[in-house]
């Protein structure tokens, strides 16, 4: 039987005046992956970011494992932008984040990570000396060294071409069932959400609500999925769905 992680019930939010989000309610369970797909200006964002415990909620109420959410401690975000420190090597990004460990298993689980995600030969280089798609694996690295049972993506693949895309898909799907995490990722692109999410909730605009949940039944996940014989007739008919939340 599945654990209930994350449950969300009647979630209102406003800005300034203006109503973004309007009665989202559903839940997660440990080790699912669910895609928020939805236009711009939809809320998907701040969605994440009330998710995450780094928005004060105002209406309705959000139970992570029976309370609220901590930022940092039962969920990490990775955002569009990698926000890597600068001014501290490949190898330090990672390490700051498990500063309480004893040193010698702290070498150990940060090395682990480097070489899980193919930058084992760049622990002592800068992040301004890395590829776009690189950084993105090192934010993602650090993520995956905090032990949090709960991963946000505010699209963080989205500035990528798209074979760096696809392997970024394919790392994270690969770590996050490893480890057996939860993840949500909020993003445009159809393909993506179709690709890496066991549920779709696609979201209309002004306010922002759940329109629809779909589930694309299809076998695997990521480029195993692309490869199912339903994936491109599943594709189009979300697409559409999209489409016609967009006009809404």
């Amino acid at each position: 039987m599945s654990e209930r992680l994350v449950t969300l019930s009647g979630l209102g939010h406003s800005i300034e005046g203006q109503k973004v989000l309007d009665s989202i309610s559903f839940s997660l369970d440990r080790g699912e992956h669910v895609a928020i797909l939805g236009p711009s200006g939809c809320g998907k964002t701040t969605l994440l970011r009330l998710i995450a415990g780094l928005v004060p909620i105002q209406q309705g109420q959000i139970e992570m494992q029976g309370q609220v959410p901590r930022a940092g401690r039962d969920n990490v975000v990775i955002f569009q932008t990698p926000r890597l420190l600068p001014w501290r090597t490949v190898y330090d990004n990672i390490a700051i984040a498990l500063g309480q460990l004893p040193p010698a298993e702290r070498r150990q689980r940060v090395s682990g990570l480097l070489a899980r995600l193919g930058l084992s030969s760049r622990g002592d280089t800068w992040p301004e000396q890395l590829s776009g798609g690189m950084r993105q694996r090192l934010a993602l690295a650090r993520a995956l060294a905090m032990k949090v049972p709960l991963l946000l993506l505010d699209e963080p693949f989205a500035n990528l071409d798209p074979l760096a895309r696809e392997q970024m898909q394919e790392e994270l799907l690969s770590q996050a069932d490893a480890e057996g995490r939860a993840f949500i990722t909020v993003t445009h692109s159809v393909d993506e959400a179709l690709a890496l999410g066991d549920r779709i909730l696609l979201m209309q605009a002004k306010p922002g609500r759940i329109l629809r949940e779909f589930t694309p039944g299809l076998p695997g996940r990521g480029g195993a999925r692309r490869k199912a014989a339903d994936f491109y007739p599943t594709l189009a008919r979300i697409s559409d769905a999209l489409r016609a939340a967009a006009a809404a």
